[in-house]
């Protein structure tokens, strides 16, 4: 048994048995992409679509290329906001973040140097909570104060 004179409780990450839920309303995703053939663009590039419910592509300098200390090989993150319903859903998945970025890569004819399209690969996948609030679902110990995120 534990005593305490209070408990804050910022987030019910690995909090159980204080009678409080939390619902999440959207989380944010970082999905990374290597750039497979073409990765030397020696250039940053930075696509916001208008048309999607991703936020924005961004090269990043590459860690999976020794050689590259000048930071002319790129790899692309993909940032969005999916909400707690959707985030397991196909239509929201690493494959059609890639198709997206595929299809912007073509429109906006990024290319290697060579003139042939860029191939991209999926690599990984980061997801954190971005909108949550946590109810009480039974009478709550006054000592416990509940602090939620504005």
């Amino acid at each position: 048994m534990i005593d305490f004179k209070f408990v804050h409780v910022f987030d019910l990450e690995n909090c159980y048995g204080f009678g409080l839920d939390q619902v999440i309303s959207d989380h944010a995703i970082t999905d990374l992409f290597n750039i497979t053939a073409g990765s030397r663009l020696g250039r940053d590039i930075i696509i916001k679509p208008r048309d999607s419910f991703v936020k924005e592509f961004r090269t990043i300098r590459s860690s999976r290329i020794d050689r590259n200390t000048t930071g002319d090989f790129k790899d692309f993150i993909a940032k969005s906001i999916i909400s707690d319903k959707d985030i397991r859903g196909f239509d929201f998945s690493e494959t059609v973040v890639r198709l997206v970025l595929e299809r912007k890569l073509k429109t906006l004819e990024i290319k290697q140097h060579n003139g042939r399209s860029l191939k991209v690969e999926h690599n990984h996948r980061h997801s954190v909570k971005n909108s949550f609030h946590i109810n009480k679902f039974k009478d709550v110990d006054e000592r416990i104060i509940v602090h939620e995120r504005d």
